[in-house]
């Protein structure tokens, strides 16, 4: 199903819950979707829901575990998966059946799944949305590739959130010509509208912000990043969860903290700053492409697609509105 061609469906749509990108992206998508007379129920955890409600307050939402899983500090993506597999294979089972049951009792037209390898139907018409067609992983790693080759290749459709010839996400979205199933839908950001409205907006100010992003357990290298290379001139700013603050306000009292609870402040404060800080979250990067800020970010060490990302825009090959 091309992505162009979807108005008045009735779409299931479900997002990882690694992390809060693949949730903040589909913000932008939804309204998109919305804008074409589409009818949406979200199913994703509780903090998944109450972010969605945020922008979509009486968008229907129905409650859906995410993936168990947990990560170790010095331990990569990829082992992080080895160790968690066969819970993962388990849940996989448990959110198609989820789907099933879910398809007896109410009709839809789409289910539209975000990087849940699990969240599709043999009796609906299935999508599976990425920026990762190919994985970066080498070595016996490769085995994940074919893993999630295997598994994408289930879904009917398959949405990449890129677009050429600019793709941001360089060789990791690339798709063959002959590759029918699969289009290029563009980047998605909440930011995008919000950009139409920045009249609305006050002025920006000379403000540089930390944006906790990835594990807890990686916070401190973003931090000791931010520390030694803020702006001086600029108001200094951390924003992140309640957790993830409440461990940097114990040893840190030089910079102001803020708990990300209400994501449309957040927002109000990211459009208002001179340069954002964080990791190389590839939703981060499209968020980048709709705001007029300077962004300054790093890898996350354990994770390939961030050091993948991180290689390609360092080295000039995209540099557009990102400056490192």
């Amino acid at each position: 199903m091309n992505f162009s061609a979807v108005e008045n469906k009735k779409i299931l749509l479900s997002c990882l819950n690694w992390g809060m990108g693949h949730t903040a992206r589909c913000i932008g998508l939804i309204e998109e979707l919305l804008n074409k007379n589409n009818a949406i129920t979200f199913a994703g955890n509780s903090q998944q829901i109450s972010i969605i409600n945020t922008y979509f307050p009486h968008l229907p939402c129905i409650n859906l575990d995410g993936y168990p899983f947990d990560f170790k500090e010095n331990e990569s993506f990829s082992k992080s998966i080895w160790r968690n597999k066969w819970k993962l294979f388990e849940f996989l089972k448990t959110e198609q059946k989820f789907v099933n049951n879910l398809l007896k009792s109410q009709q839809f037209d789409l289910v539209l799944s975000d990087h849940r390898y699990g969240f599709r139907s043999s009796n609906c018409t299935s999508v599976f949305l990425t920026h990762q067609y190919h994985l970066p992983l080498r070595g016996i790693e490769t085995l994940f590739k074919l893993v999630h080759r295997h598994w994408i290749s289930k879904f009917d459709a398959i949405w990449i959130l890129d677009q050429l010839p600019e793709n941001l996400a360089g060789k990791l979205s690339r798709i063959k010509p002959n590759l029918k199933r699969a289009e290029y839908i563009g980047w998605h950001s909440r930011f995008k509208k919000m950009g139409h409205e920045k009249s609305e907006l006050v002025e920006r100010e000379l403000t540089s912000i930390l944006l906790l992003s990835g594990p807890d357990i990686h916070h401190k290298i973003l931090l000791d990043y931010f520390s030694k290379s803020y702006d001086i001139k600029n108001k200094p700013i951390i924003i992140g969860s309640e957790k993830g603050i409440q461990k940097l306000r114990n040893a840190n009292s030089q910079f102001e903290m803020i708990v990300s609870k209400d994501w449309k402040e957040v927002d109000r404060y990211l459009f208002q700053s001179k340069e954002v800080f964080s990791f190389f979250g590839y939703s981060t990067l499209m968020d980048s492409q709709f705001l007029e800020t300077q962004f300054h970010l790093i890898p996350c060490p354990t994770q390939e697609e961030q050091i993948y990302l991180s290689k390609i825009h360092l080295n000039g090959v995209k540099q557009r509105s990102l400056i490192f």
